[in-house]
């Protein structure tokens, strides 16, 4: 089960990134909860919206995709998915 504080804090995009800047490791346990949300069918559609959301605030260059791992430990990249998959 998804802990709700977890929940809470991972839906708030500016939350994730305070949880996410002091180590690589806080991030690794940031995102580690956003995919317990994944897993979860009753959490899945809000963290489908939140990494949107989170994709669109760094993904837009490659200077921001930088800054994103100087200051956040993290990387967002696109994953394309084939109809044969």
């Amino acid at each position: 089960m998804v802990d709700s504080e977890k929940v809470a804090g991972a839906l708030n995009v500016d939350e994730f990134l305070r949880q996410c800047q002091p180590s690589g490791d806080a991030a690794y346990n940031a995102f580690k909860s956003l995919l317990e949300m994944l897993e979860s069918s009753a959490t899945r559609s809000q963290a489908r919206a939140f990494l949107t959301a989170l994709q669109k605030r760094f993904g837009h260059s490659k200077d921001a995709s930088a800054s994103c791992f100087d200051i956040y430990h993290f990387r967002i990249h696109d994953v394309l998915l084939s109809d044969n998959q």
